[in-house]
């Protein structure tokens, strides 16, 4: 290893062999691209396999370069460790040469940063050098274009390259490479005066004559890179109509200079046809030019051609027509172009179009093409046709009325809610279902049959097929908006939102496969289908329907076959076999009508219309004056430090959002708004009365949400000013962390930015204002993407750090208040890194500062070295720190149930000191099942024995906890004998422990246990034990069972007899003996009624086999109980009981009971 890297700086520039170079021809790099960019630590991380210390080398290269540059630090040292005498760039030019693109994927994170580095240094034009070892004179270049994918450093200084060269006998090749963008490193080298130039991958050069003999064994070869337009490709223009005189210009201009341009006169402006414009113009691009302007993001085609430029891999070339769009674009345009330079065109002058036009010119010659071989080897096959299919959703995405279809909405807008059907007996009911003939009945029976329903939301739906195969049939009763359900995932999926699993998604209107449209006498299949329904006009090429074909065969595809009600009783006999075909698709939807269904689905969805959820989104769309109007009154309110809101604040706010009361009246008597006189629930306020928000929290939030709408308008002054002034009101607190949640919700980077530069400038107040930046920063939930991410986070770590090093201050204290508060921000990596920090201190007072901070606070995401170091403190000689260390476990849970953790819980479980245990097994509690290992199950079952009362609870809480998996033959011995502890406490948490691990704990032994504890003279005792039998209900050896209930019966009091009858109860048809029978009729005769409520729950359980003479007897009596909670569950008993007790009397007292008053 030595060895090699101390050759590295000598073979920078040099390839030792030719192959080197060719291998470097065929391997593009693709799939780094869309990473984001990383610290460079995080960079290597995966890399650490092939280059052993890369760690210590990227931390050597971040110290080298701390001095400011245009450049981060992260990108700085990432070039810095490339030219560093180490292994490195010899390991990751030797995956960019590998065949297989999966071994380059390690390197991915490390490539993005990189990439991104040499992205910002300007492009030189200059004659630069480099070598190989060889001679290749013999011809090696037989390719008129090389395309070099490797990192190639070459070097402005000839004089470097010779002596590598000579040092290896005299014999190579010197390459003169006359670069168009080379990138010169030399400033962040670690051997700057090497003055190295590297070129980019992908950089394509050509052998302009044959190499030049210099003397023996040493050559010259020399190479330019290659910056033309390729025979039969041009540049596309891209622009939204608004664009279109000012782009024409600039085509004239292109084409004056001889490069071949391909534009649209319409622009955008071509709905009808997009077929030339991805089939020619995309395709055939070797670079695409998008011309911005305020509408070109929402512009659907302008969207649709751009993106599938970035699909097919076209170098893109921004460039800006308005002066507003710099820097401001975002969405999806924004992550198509934030990686490219822009060329700015504005002012859109004459001249200056001239002037950018000859910059746009440069650019496109300078630009590295893709290559043809590129374009026939790395890409798919085009896939435009499925493009079309997309954006035919996408433009027709509007839902007409059906009373007036002039008026339209976005499909978006539509509410569509799902719900997961789940009825046992449903194919029986749906027979019902068919033969009902009135449309009410229908409906009726409907809701009676599919009554049990779980909400579930659109993109999830898949997420209920149990295998590969996704196959849902969704109901809807007419009208409800199957076909609108259908359109609506539709253009979900085209947009991206959902399923990007699928390479398409087809809607098939079932009522379509008429003998009209599919004449008999061909067979059909579903491609047919598709070119039919998509492309009958114009009709599609034979190269086109062939290229449909091979994207057909080799795609994901979901069909959305909808209405099968409208064709199941017409299909016409020749497309019988087609519409099988389709059902045997392994990835469709298919819509019905209820009670036309003689499908059987794996999966069954219902369409449930407008609901409770909707409520939401409509009152944004619907109520937005009433929202500004609230708003206003709220911070007006709280700029006059009241909660009560009089009729001057009240005019105040009409005349600032024109909004008006007498307009609106509804808004005071809504439950937003309460008056101080009100009398009564509904009655009419009115408005010249004083009011006040329902809650100070609700005038906080519509506050908050004035001052986010006024950071973003053009008065953002005033409310600079504002936030200046009343940053330390406590008054204010909660208004500006609502302002910092809700501006990171809208996703507003500029308001936000502007929001966060105010809370951080000058004045700054202490401890208020630690505070303010910690619960502010902690609703805003930001990532490190967001500009505004360092600055606090830098002041955060800062104040930790001074905190809890400083002597005898409350500063400690006063941060684990403010952090008690706070719900996300502890889970932060540089957060938890100084924690680390700061528990290495060997200062035993801050060492239980810290730990007492983490005990207190949320922490969901701890980093493993934070939880090594807090196992390591359990360790500690004092006392206290081994306590708080627990407690600190404890507050992590089952994210510190690491292997390392638990072993040194069991020891601490063993230590002398009870306080010691006590934390120990509340943390494994909190562990829960994560914990349960048998190490730690064998510690448990010892403590159980422990003689302190206090280490029993726990260690049964612990059980508990770990439920299932404590199931051993040891643990329930030990509970059987626990469960007659002298201290009813521990006897009531054995038997939630029972409880808790459940049937695998039924043994005679231990149910006798908890037979005997229905006895408990302690209330606690006996309701867990009864939860704990009832758990184990129909596992349990049902004789064994049914002989200790009824023995508990004979001697049991009220309360013990009633448990038992909540067992029989979850026992069931288990439990349906004689005498189990004979003990629930003699309590249906109980002078108790809750005693006559648990005996028919029980027999309600037993169903059909409870159905003798005798019980229903005792059942009809039951139905006139004085008592109407027993007469409810009477008439359960008996509905439970079916066919059986059908009988004319038990009808005839069933509907006495519905004409009964509290029917």
């Amino acid at each position: 290893m030595a060895q090699e890297m101390m050759s590295t700086q000598k073979n920078g520039f040099v390839h030792r062999k030719i192959s080197q170079l060719q291998d470097a021809n065929y391997s593009p790099i693709y799939g780094y691209q869309d990473l984001s960019v990383t610290t460079l630590e995080d960079a290597v991380q995966t890399v650490q396999l092939y280059v052993p210390n890369v760690e210590a080398y990227a931390n050597q290269a971040k110290e080298k370069c701390k001095k400011n540059t245009e450049l981060t630090l992260d990108e700085s040292a990432a070039i810095y460790l490339y030219t560093m005498p180490t292994p490195f760039h010899l390991r990751l030019n030797e995956k960019l040469r590998a065949e297989n693109v999966d071994d380059l994927k390690p390197w991915f994170s490390f490539l993005k940063l990189f990439i991104t580095a040499l992205g910002k240094l300007p492009s030189l034009a200059i004659t630069v050098w480099r070598g190989v070892a060889e001679d290749i004179s013999n011809g090696f270049f037989q390719e008129a274009v090389q395309t070099w994918w490797t990192m190639n450093s070459c070097s402005k200084d000839l004089n470097v390259i010779q002596g590598y060269i000579n040092m290896n006998a005299g014999t190579g090749t010197v390459f003169a490479i006359e670069t168009l963008h080379g990138k010169d490193i030399s400033k962040y080298s670690a051997f700057s005066t090497e003055q190295e130039v590297v070129l980019m991958p992908g950089t394509r050069v050509y052998l302009q004559s044959q190499p030049l003999k210099i003397k023996d064994g040493l050559f010259i070869a020399c190479f330019k890179e290659y910056g033309a337009i390729p025979a039969g490709q041009h540049v596309m223009l891209l622009y939204n109509s608004k664009a279109r005189e000012i782009v024409t210009k600039i085509r004239d201009i292109l084409q004056t200079n001889h490069i071949p341009v391909w534009f649209d006169e319409r622009g955008d402006m071509k709905e009808d046809n997009m077929y030339e414009s991805l089939a020619v113009g995309v395709e055939n691009a070797a670079m695409v030019c998008c011309f911005l302007t305020s509408d070109y993001e929402i512009s659907p085609t302008c969207k649709l051609e751009l993106e599938y430029a970035r699909k097919r891999h076209k170098p893109i070339i921004p460039c800006v027509l308005s002066d507003t769009l710099l820097g401001k674009t975002s969405g999806w345009l924004k992550t198509i172009i934030e990686n490219y330079k822009c060329i700015d065109f504005h002012p859109t002058s004459d001249s200056n179009v001239q002037l950018k036009a000859r910059e746009l010119i440069d650019t496109i010659n300078e630009h590295p093409h893709v290559s043809k071989y590129l374009a026939s080897t790395l890409m798919d096959q085009p896939s435009y046709l499925f493009e079309l299919i997309k954006y035919n959703y996408i433009s027709n995405s509007r839902i007409e009325r059906f009373v007036n279809p002039s008026i339209s909405y976005p499909i978006e807008q539509s509410y569509i809610n799902l719900a997961i059907v789940e009825t046992k007996e449903q194919h029986e009911k749906e027979k019902k279902l068919r033969a009902t003939a009135n449309t009410d009945e229908i409906m009726d029976t409907f809701e009676e049959i599919y009554g049990t329903k779980t909400p579930i939301d659109v993109k999830d739906i898949f997420k209920t097929c149990k295998d590969q195969n996704r196959k849902i049939l969704v109901f809807g009763r007419a009208g409800i908006g199957k076909s609108t359900f259908c359109r609506y995932v539709a253009y979900q999926w085209a947009t991206g939102i959902i399923w990007s699993e699928y390479e398409l998604v087809i809607i098939l209107p079932l009522r379509s496969l008429t003998a009209n449209n599919y004449p008999s006498g061909i067979t059909y299949s579903p491609i047919d289908i598709v070119e039919k329904e998509y492309f009958s006009y114009p009709s599609l090429s034979e190269k086109d329907k062939w290229l449909l074909q091979q994207q057909f065969n080799k795609s994901r595809i979901l069909w959305l076959l909808d209405g099968y009600d409208e064709i199941i009783q017409n299909i016409p006999a020749h497309l019988e076999r087609l519409l099988e075909q389709l059902r045997r698709s392994p990835h469709h939807i298919i819509t019905s009508r209820p009670y036309m269904n003689t499908l059987s689905y794996p999966a069954y969805m219902e369409i449930t219309g407008f609901t409770d959820k909707n409520i939401p989104k409509h009152v944004y769309e619907n109520c937005k004056k009433e929202m500004i109007l609230l708003q206003s009154l709220a911070f007006h309110a709280m700029e006059s430090n009241t909660i009560l809101l009089d009729s001057k604040l009240l005019a105040k706010a009409e005349d600032e959002t024109h909004c008006y009361l007498v307009h609106h009246p509804h808004l005071l008597n809504i439950g937003i708004l309460k008056s101080f006189s009100q009398s009564g629930v509904g009655t009419r306020i009115e408005v010249d009365k004083n009011h006040h928000f329902v809650h100070l929290s609700f005038q906080e939030y519509f506050a908050a949400r004035y001052l986010v709408n006024a950071l973003r308008h053009n008065h953002y002054h005033q409310a600079i000013e504002f936030i200046k002034k009343q940053k330390y009101n406590q008054w204010f607190r909660l208004v500006f962390m609502f302002t910092s949640g809700l501006l990171h919700d809208s996703n507003d980077n500029e308001s936000t930015d502007i929001f966060w530069n105010t809370i951080l400038s000058p004045p700054y107040d202490g401890i208020r204002h630690m505070d303010l930046v910690i619960a502010c920063f902690d609703q805003a939930d930001f990532n490190k993407t967001f500009s505004c991410y360092y600055p606090p986070m830098q002041s955060i770590t800062l104040w930790i750090e001074r905190a809890f090093t400083m002597k005898q201050s409350d500063l400690p204290y006063s941060l684990i208040r403010i952090f008690r508060l706070c719900t996300t921000i502890l889970s932060r990596p540089p957060i938890q890194t100084i924690l680390c920090k700061l528990l290495k201190n060997e200062q035993t007072t801050n060492i239980i500062l810290v730990l007492s901070l983490i005990s207190q606070v949320q922490i969901t995401n701890p980093l493993r070295q934070l939880i090594d170091i807090v196992r390591l403190r359990l360790k500690h000689a004092n006392h206290d720190v081994t306590i708080t260390a627990s407690e600190a476990l404890r507050a992590m849970g089952e994210t510190a149930a690491t292997s390392e953790v638990i072993s040194a819980l069991v020891v601490a479980l063993k230590d002398k000191d009870y306080c010691i245990r006590i934390r120990v097994c509340d943390a494994l509690r909190a562990m829960g099942e994560t914990a349960a290992t048998s190490e730690v199950i064998s510690a448990l079952v010892v403590a159980l024995k422990d003689k302190d009362y206090c280490i029993r609870i726990r260690v049964c809480d612990a059980l508990r906890a770990i439920g299932e998996k404590a199931a051993t033959t040891e643990v329930i011995s030990a509970l059987a004998v626990a469960i007659k502890d002298e201290d009813y406490g521990i006897r009531s948490r054995v038997c939630d422990a029972l409880r808790a691990i459940g049937e695998k704990a039924v043994t005679s032994e231990l149910i006798s246990a908890l037979v005997v504890a229905l006895n408990d003279k302690d209330s606690d005792v006996r309701s867990s034990a009864c939860k704990a039998l009832c758990v184990m209900g129909e596992k349990a050896p049902s004789r064994n069972v049914t002989n200790g209930l009824l023995g508990a019966l004979i001697v049991g009091n009220l309360d013990v007899r009633s448990s038992v009858y909540n067992v029989f109860r979850c026992m069931g048809v288990k439990a349906a003996p004689s005498e189990v029978m004979s003990e629930l009729l003699s309590a249906l005769k109980h002078e108790n009624y809750r005693m006559r409520i648990s005996a028919c729950n029980g027999l309600c359980a037993m169903g059909e086999k409870a159905a003798s003479s005798a019980v229903i007897s005792a059942l009809l009596a039951a139905l006139k109980d004085e008592d109407s909670d027993v007469r409810s569950s009477a008439c359960g008993a008996l509905c439970a009981m079916g066919e059986k007790a059908a009988s004319t009397d038990v009808i005839n007292a069933l509907l006495d009971v519905l004409k009964g008053k509290d029917t």
